[in-house]
């Protein structure tokens, strides 16, 4: 199996696998309302076709992957999953460390705007409010981790480079005010 990225209904989406005649891919995060990273949503389509009536579930990275489930945690749980992959054992660490490490900094980005964990909206700590380091982890960090999970993820000639021509400024985040936000109604592009 070949890697692959294509563009369906404004974002970019990358082959992660194929179970039971379904290709999952993993959707290009976005930064949305202004505030917080929406990542991590796996798109599954019947087929090899982008239009609706093959779209069969969307589900979460985290969920799937990340956290302890009967067939293990981690690489265990990628290769039960998949009957197959185009991602190599080491380029499946990396992709999982990195997701990982992506929800692991939304979190903590989430936090600092909102003043806490928000179990309860009755409880705010001033202190927790950091608009420094939320511009840093939003604008920086949480790009950069996302660009490498693209890097990986995008088809590759034998010496490393990018196999075909991908607008890579679309793919990868710059930042968060240069990344996918559009809402309602789309066309398939």
């Amino acid at each position: 199996m070949n890697k692959e990225a294509r563009r369906v209904r404004g974002k970019w989406q990358f082959l992660l696998g194929k179970k039971d005649g379904e290709l999952y891919w993993l959707e290009q995060a976005s930064f949305d309302c202004d505030w917080y990273w929406g990542l991590g949503y796996v798109e599954s389509y019947r087929g090899h076709g982008t239009l609706d009536k093959s779209w069969r579930g969307h589900q979460h990275f985290d969920s799937m992957f990340l956290e302890k489930t009967k067939y293990g945690i981690y690489i265990d749980v990628w290769k039960k999953f998949f009957e197959e992959t185009p991602l190599t054992d080491d380029e499946i660490w990396e992709v999982l460390e990195l997701m990982k490490s992506a929800y692991t900094c939304r979190q903590y980005s989430d936090m600092i705007h909102r003043g806490g964990s928000h179990i309860t909206s009755k409880v705010k700590v001033d202190l927790i409010n950091n608009d420094a380091e939320y511009g840093r982890l939003n604008n920086a960090v949480i790009p950069v981790i996302l660009n490498k999970v693209y890097e990986i993820l995008l088809p590759k000639n034998e010496d490393g480079t990018i196999y075909g021509t991908y607008p890579l400024d679309e793919i990868y985040q710059t930042d968060k005010l240069g990344t996918y936000t559009k809402w309602g109604d789309e066309e398939e592009e």
